[in-house]
């Protein structure tokens, strides 16, 4: 196997392990069932859970049919007895069925989530998360870091083969010559 071949073959590797990582699904569901007369899915992201924003959607339904402006609101509560609340509103994703909101939680540990679906205070429900250690700040930019070892690669690769042809193309002159030389 040739160089060139090496290299598609290691940068194919590499875009491959990079869609891995990409997530297109939204979250993970972190809770379903009844919240008062309504039926939920409720999704979190980013998965596991990190110190930091994270992303909270529901899908209610009523008989089936999606509800789309019910009120829903987000508290949760830290371990250190820090609060953060939040309304959600349409999601701005491409998913017209969902409502969302963002929070910030600050600190790691378990956090209780609770949301209350309309107007009726006892549609609410609860369920726990256990959220990470938030992670270092260079890991936001380790996939731009790695992005350069193939684009080097490709680089030294496409000097190698500029070299090769140049020596093909110099060493067929030398022969043209020689022949050339000969037959004077």
């Amino acid at each position: 196997m040739n160089l060139l071949a090496s290299i598609k073959w290691i940068a194919c590797g590499l875009a491959i392990s990079f869609c891995i990582q990409a997530h297109a699904d939204g979250g993970a569901v972190v809770d379903r069932g009844r919240y008062g007369e309504y039926d939920a899915t409720v999704f979190l992201s980013p998965v596991p859970p990190s110190a930091g924003a994270i992303d909270f959607s529901i899908l209610l339904s009523l008989s089936g049919e999606p509800q789309l402006t019910v009120p829903v609101h987000v508290r949760a509560e830290g371990p250190n007895g820090a609060w953060t609340e939040a309304v959600m509103h349409d999601a701005e994703s491409g998913n017209r069925l969902l409502r969302a909101c963002s929070l910030t939680l600050a600190t790691s540990g378990a956090w209780k989530i609770f949301i209350h679906v309309g107007e009726n205070t006892s549609n609410c429900r609860s369920f726990d998360i256990f959220v990470n250690p938030a992670p270092p700040p260079w890991r936001a930019s380790l996939p731009w870091m790695v992005l350069w070892i193939p684009v080097a690669l490709l680089l030294v690769a496409r000097e190698i083969l500029a070299a090769n042809q140049r020596r093909r193309r110099g060493a067929s002159v030398d022969s043209n010559r020689f022949s050339a030389t000969m037959l004077r």
